[in-house]
């Protein structure tokens, strides 16, 4: 939402939850952002997995930004990272903001990818990274 707030293009929420999809649905209608706003009732592996970045699905995707902010105690950046990664779903340049429990350190990233900020809050890690092109390939136009 905040995203929006600032001039988003476009903003996709993954939320596996129905409640908390719905919650997200009417807090859109709420302030406006329905029409920049997609919400995805599915889980976030499974949306991965989806071609749907690669085939340009998706409104303004592959993304400039990407949250990652899964539930604890899942191990789920593990699968989530390589998942962004392999399925193109983040621009060359683009960034990549990672919560996970703190006592899990910061995240295994692709070699390509740039651990820019890795701090802690309380018992939360946060990360950033940056995507940068792989070797061969052509750099995203912004």
């Amino acid at each position: 939402m905040e995203a929006l707030s600032r001039g988003a293009a476009g903003v996709v929420f993954v939320e596996q939850a129905q409640a908390a999809a719905r919650g997200l649905v009417a807090e859109l209608a709420r302030l406006g952002g329905t029409p920049k706003a997609r919400v995805v009732e599915m889980g976030a592996s499974r949306f991965l997995r989806t071609a749907a970045a690669s085939a340009g699905l998706l409104p303004g995707g592959p993304f400039d930004i990407v949250f990652v902010d899964p539930p604890f105690g899942q191990e789920a950046l593990a699968d989530y990272i390589p998942l962004l990664d392999l399925g193109g779903w983040v621009k060359s340049g683009g960034l990549v903001y990672l919560e996970s429990e703190k006592s899990a350190g910061a995240p295994v990233l692709p070699a390509h990818w740039e651990l820019l900020k890795s701090k802690s809050a309380g018992e939360v890690g946060y990360h950033l990274a940056r995507v940068n092109a792989r070797a061969g390939d052509e750099p995203t136009e912004p």
